[in-house]
């Protein structure tokens, strides 16, 4: 499914974008979420798990698309897709917080599953070579 693949492609870019962004302007990128103010030890943590696993997951989902293993990364965003919102609405349940921005970014979290829960349904198994 060309679609599938596309969107693979363009989800891919936009981890590996945004993890190049926490890495190098980490401060710009916490500011919406109001992590507040941060020491070295911090930001560079930021740096590592923030930047490193969105690029680290871009540059993998890259591979896919161009190994013709769409369905196995299709499934690496759609678990992602799940935990990460899971883990914002127990945030919002347990610490509070539901900013309008989190919101919105958990909107955008819940439209992302639901389309990547699409393609990988409609995706047929990878061909292993």
């Amino acid at each position: 499914m060309k679609v599938a693949k596309y969107y693979l492609v363009l989800f891919a870019l936009m981890a590996l974008a945004t993890g190049l962004a926490y890495i190098f302007i980490p401060l710009q990128m916490t500011a919406p979420m109001e992590f507040g103010a941060l020491t070295a030890p911090a930001l560079a943590d930021i740096r590592a798990n923030y930047g490193g696993f969105q690029a680290g997951l871009g540059i993998f989902l890259l591979y896919c698309a161009n190994t013709a293993r769409i369905k196995l990364g299709l499934l690496a965003v759609l678990l992602i897709m799940t935990c990460v919102p899971l883990g914002r609405v127990y945030g919002f349940l347990v610490d509070g917080g539901a900013t309008q921005t989190l919101l919105g970014v958990l909107a955008m979290e819940v439209i992302f599953f639901v389309l990547t829960l699409v393609f990988y349904l409609r995706t047929p198994n990878d061909v292993a070579r």
